[in-house]
């Protein structure tokens, strides 16, 4: 949580404390009602009537952003990595049988 106007949080130093978290992919749309407690540094803890809190879950259409080209097309880059090796080692196996002097 933070109040620095970074982020989740939209104004700093307000007193309005702001905090971002994924969520499972496998949750249904729809609203939740989330619990959520904090403790300050004079070890107050929120109040259980304010812990309560509702959130309306949407699918977003959104890819992340951590994603690369590397891990998006990684199977693919596998594939042909393993189709390469393979067809280094036919050559090598095939010029191997030539110099060889087995008659």
């Amino acid at each position: 949580m933070s109040d620095n106007g970074i982020g989740p949080d939209r104004m700093a130093n307000d007193g309005v404390f702001s905090l971002a978290f994924s969520a499972r992919s496998s949750l249904s749309e729809g609203e939740m009602t989330l619990l959520i407690r904090a403790t300050d540094i004079f070890l107050s803890t929120t109040a259980d009537q304010d812990q309560q809190h509702n959130v309306t879950i949407t699918k977003s259409d959104s890819v992340k952003s951590g994603t690369s080209w590397i891990s998006s097309n990684s199977t693919g880059i596998i594939l042909i990595s393993l189709v390469t090796l393979l067809a280094v080692g036919v050559g090598a196996f095939i010029n191997i049988l030539r110099n060889s002097e087995l008659e």
